[in-house]
């Protein structure tokens, strides 16, 4: 009897997984990613980050929990960090610490090439990339 309970208990939890799963796939497809158009931001420095913001963001939906990044990323990560470079510092204090957490973000995504790529980070940097246009978007 003993016996009998205890494979029924494997086969619950062998199976367990499975159907947490069955709710992923084809019949709930993940959300469209959306966007605020860049008219959206705020004048002036948010509007001038608002292509490097959107175009991460854009970045981070595609690679959600992809186990690598191809080579062409970082290039477009090094662009879209140096385009918030160039506004940085004519943005108020509350969206340049944002932008400083955005482009530590990238410099962990660029870092973690290959083997030592974790897609956590692509999930960090959208967080920050997120706070940063939030911030930049609800005051326009």
């Amino acid at each position: 009897m003993k016996a009998r309970a205890f494979a029924v208990s494997l086969t619950i939890a062998a199976l367990a997984p499975a159907s947490l799963l069955a709710g992923c796939g084809a019949d709930n497809p993940r959300p469209k990613l959306t966007l605020p158009a860049a008219d959206a931001f705020r004048a002036g420095a948010c509007r001038d980050a608002a292509d490097p913001i959107l175009a991460l963001g854009k970045l981070t939906y595609d690679r959600a929990g992809k186990k690598t990044l191809p080579a062409g990323d970082y290039t477009i990560l090094v662009e879209q960090g140096e385009k918030l470079l160039a506004v940085r510092d004519r943005a108020d204090a509350t969206v340049q610490e944002r932008m400083n957490d955005v482009l530590a973000a990238i410099g962990f995504v660029r870092i973690r090439t290959g083997k030592t790529y974790d897609p956590r980070l692509m999930t960090d940097l959208e967080t920050a990339r997120a706070a940063l246009q939030t911030e930049c978007v609800r005051q326009a």
